[in-house]
């Protein structure tokens, strides 16, 4: 157990600052995409929507890497 989750904060890791930032906000903070704007600085909810998809497909090629974790 104790070595999939070092497993999972590599891959959060190799995310990115700002992803891992955005995607905390949007799904464990419950911010909207309005409120991601203002708080990441970003011009409107549809960047915060496009950049919630890239850092979305990062995760998902990185944990497609690891098939040990599931």
């Amino acid at each position: 157990m104790k070595e999939s989750e070092n497993d999972l904060k590599t891959i959060f890791d190799k995310i990115g600052d700002k992803c891992r930032e955005l995607l905390k906000a949007l799904i464990f903070d419950e911010l909207n995409y309005e409120e991601a704007a203002l708080r990441f600085g970003m011009a409107s909810s549809q960047v915060v929507k496009n950049q919630k998809y890239r850092c979305k497909k990062k995760l998902e090629v990185l944990l497609e890497e690891q098939p040990a974790l599931f």
